[in-house]
């Protein structure tokens, strides 16, 4: 089933990120890059957790996430702009076959 993932700015510009509708879970469990929250339009700490969370959300195993987070960080999330945006789970499994290519 296809998620759609929608980032804006909150509170302080902080980026707050849903899933359909829902907000995302960070996946802190997974690793725990940037417990301060999720980042986008740079390759940063809070870009790589926004990553986690994306993949775990996709939903992709641990294993996966650990594997693939820094080049989707590098390769997506970077490319974000900063003040909002929306993507689709099809988007983020698009972009890991890119990855494992």
């Amino acid at each position: 089933m296809k998620k759609l993932f929608k980032g804006m700015r909150g509170n302080a510009y902080k980026l707050v990120v849903a899933v359909d509708g829902l907000q995302l879970d960070p996946r802190l469990d997974i690793a725990s890059i940037s417990p301060n929250g999720f980042e986008c339009g740079y390759d940063g700490v809070g870009a790589k957790q926004l990553a986690i969370a994306l993949l775990a959300a996709c939903p992709c195993s641990d294993d996966q996430v650990l594997r693939l987070y820094e080049k989707v960080s590098r390769d997506l999330i970077a490319q974000l702009p900063r003040d909002g945006w929306t993507m689709t789970s099809d988007q983020i499994l698009g972009a890991i076959s890119q990855t494992n290519q």
